[in-house]
């Protein structure tokens, strides 16, 4: 995934984050990002923007993920 998809998805998310850019919801292991609110406070229409980013929801960890 370049770089600009995973601003661009963090960007996104961070809009639903409670706290906004203070917030720790992200993280990474060997190749792969994880970010974001819960699934269910992610807007269907965004979700499918994460998606066409590249982003994929994470069922079991309630965020999305990226493969870097």
């Amino acid at each position: 995934m370049t770089i600009g998809k995973i601003i661009s998805g963090l960007q996104l998310l961070v809009t639903y984050e409670e706290q906004g850019l203070d917030t720790y919801s992200i993280r990474a292991e060997h190749d792969t990002i994880y970010a974001g609110p819960a699934l269910s406070k992610i807007p269907d229409d965004v979700g499918k923007q994460l998606e066409t980013l590249g982003w994929i929801k994470n069922e079991d960890e309630d965020c999305w993920m990226a493969f870097t």
